[in-house]
């Protein structure tokens, strides 16, 4: 259990109110949704963007789990078949965590270079690592895919990872919108899936037998 996770009586309420409140949100709103003191509140986060912070680390940890899961060796997959399950682990995501994904598009998080307080600049830190883990697991499994001629060659894992990736969130995006405020984008998550796992098919080869 991570940090995060342990102060959810005061981070469920906190993520309720910066998903409505964004950058205006306070201490002092805080602990009125969530019934509690701001001094109790004060005490287990120090500060406003200590919360902030919390927030973004229950979302990294949450999502970096469930990729760690997907990419256990029970599963028996390809690189590709591992990539695939990981881009429906993000898709299944965003609709559970709403509140969370809002609460990324609209508030800022400063690198960890401009925070001062020391408390604070390791939480920024830990948050930064969580979102080059989840990177570093898809290029392994592109390397992988390549080592084993499933993915074409003819592009760095970099490159790749960056297509995949870039893809996902202009098409998830649109659907956090849709989700969200009722805005009609055109395609379904079932379209979204779809046109992922074609450009999957795009970079793809049929793997050796090993």
């Amino acid at each position: 259990m991570t940090d995060s996770e342990k102060h959810l009586d005061v981070l469920e309420p906190a993520i309720r109110v910066f998903a409505r409140e964004g950058e205006v949100t306070t201490i002092a709103k805080i602990a009125e949704e969530a019934q509690l003191p701001p001094s109790l509140i004060y005490r287990k986060f120090g500060s406003r963007d200590g919360i902030l912070l919390s927030i973004y680390s229950l979302f990294w940890s949450r999502l970096l789990a469930e990729i760690r899961a997907a990419t256990g060796t029970d599963w028996g997959d390809t690189p590709l078949g591992t990539l695939e399950r990981i881009i429906i682990i993000g898709q299944s995501f965003a609709p559970k965590n709403l509140d969370l994904i809002r609460i990324l598009t609209t508030t800022y998080l400063p690198p960890p270079e401009k925070i001062a307080q020391a408390d604070l600049k390791k939480k920024r830190l830990e948050i930064r690592q969580m979102n080059r883990d989840v990177l570093n697991i898809i290029d392994q499994l592109i390397q992988d895919g390549q080592e084993q001629s499933c993915i074409t060659k003819s592009l760095s894992p970099q490159v790749i990872r960056q297509i995949l990736i870039g893809a996902f969130q202009t098409l998830a995006y649109g659907l956090f919108f849709q989700f969200s405020k009722g805005e009609s984008v055109g395609y379904s998550p079932v379209e979204a899936m779809n046109g992922m796992k074609h450009l999957l098919k795009s970079i793809s080869h049929e793997c050796d037998a090993k």
